[in-house]
């Protein structure tokens, strides 16, 4: 009897737990329930995603610190637009830099090594 009780209090549990969001076609564990006021600047900021109004109660641009903190943010407000196109912006100059820079390979180096010393010797 107490087996019985014990898996309908944690079925009981589980059904109050709100079910997870989707954003843009991935899961999210978690929503903001409303946006913040804060307004970091664009520099402190590493990424984002947008959360769109369905599951969750609001529309946001969900930015992440480099320090790891997420603030909520009105997806219509001019600086909030302003910061995701300067995280655009500096993951292409990002990326453009890695492809322009290709660091050797350990195998392109060893191949170098042996070349050099099979023409000296």
């Amino acid at each position: 009897m107490k087996i019985f009780r014990n898996v309908l209090l944690c079925v009981a549990v589980l059904q109050m737990c709100p079910p997870p969001c989707q954003s843009s076609g991935e899961l999210v564990t978690s929503c903001c329930l409303k946006t913040s006021q804060t307004r970091p600047p664009c520099g402190r900021l590493k990424g984002f995603h947008s959360q769109k109004k369905g599951r969750c109660p609001v529309d946001a641009v969900v930015f992440t610190t480099v320090k790891g903190t997420t603030i909520c943010s009105d997806p219509t407000k001019r600086w909030v637009k302003k910061c995701k196109r300067n995280i655009g912006t500096r993951k292409k100059a990002h990326m453009a830099t890695a492809v322009k820079s290709p660091h050797l390979t350990t195998e392109s180096a060893v191949t170098r090594s042996m070349t050099n010393k099979t023409c000296q010797g």
